[in-house]
């Protein structure tokens, strides 16, 4: 009898373990199931919207974050440097120096019409021309054009010495080292010339180039 009462007892904890079973899983909120002891509920954390599976970064509502971009600093331009300007070759110096270079000459007291470096015969409002040699070596001189044409009463004296006959033009075939010559000329008044003096060694060589203007005034 023991034995029945136990199996009847049984069969009844069996069939309302079953009926409680079958209440769970129909979702009936009057039933509450408790959970095993030693392990602890567990709830699905929410998710950041916008950020799948939970990675965005708190405060960024899942928008990805782009880069800084900022405007690109300029390149400093700068002023270019200026090239620089080619270097002027020195035209090479002869051994003469003549002054004045700009010969002014006067009406001469002697002749009507005629123009003349002689200081004594303008009343000492002119000056003969020196030609000095500061080379190392005697060199021969001459004038080699007038542009005009001189006119064909132009006599010159050199150092004092006679007058040259009409056509002839100042010239020294030897004028020392230190050495310096005095050049006077008379002609027609009336013009404006500019003259090519040529120079070089007793012996040849390379040939040095002058120029000056030698002007007269118009006749009284």
């Amino acid at each position: 009898l023991v034995l029945v009462g136990l199996a009847a007892a049984l069969v009844v904890l069996l069939a309302l373990a079953g009926t409680l079973a079958l209440s769970g899983t129909a979702g009936d909120p009057g039933v509450v199931l408790f959970p095993l002891p030693g392990l602890a509920a567990s709830r699905p954390s929410p998710t950041t919207p916008g950020s799948p599976g939970g990675g965005g970064a708190p405060g960024t509502n899942g928008t990805p974050s782009t880069a800084a971009s900022g405007s690109p600093s300029p390149a400093p331009t700068g002023s270019p440097s200026p090239s620089p300007s080619p270097s002027m070759t020195p035209t090479p110096t002869g051994p003469l120096a003549i002054s004045p270079t700009a010969w002014q000459l006067g009406p001469d007291s002697s002749s009507l019409g005629r123009c003349t470096s002689v200081p004594a015969n303008t009343s000492g409002t002119t000056v003969a021309q020196t030609i000095t040699n500061n080379g190392s070596s005697a060199v021969t001189w001459q004038w080699q054009s007038a542009e005009p044409a001189l006119p064909g009463n132009f006599q010159y004296q050199l150092n004092g010495g006679l007058w040259s006959g009409t056509g002839a033009v100042p010239s020294d075939l030897l004028l020392g080292s230190g050495h310096t010559d005095t050049l006077n000329v008379r002609l027609a008044c009336g013009g404006t010339y500019t003259i090519t003096l040529t120079a070089h060694g007793t012996l040849g060589g390379p040939k040095s180039t002058y120029t000056f203007t030698l002007q007269t005034p118009t006749a009284p």
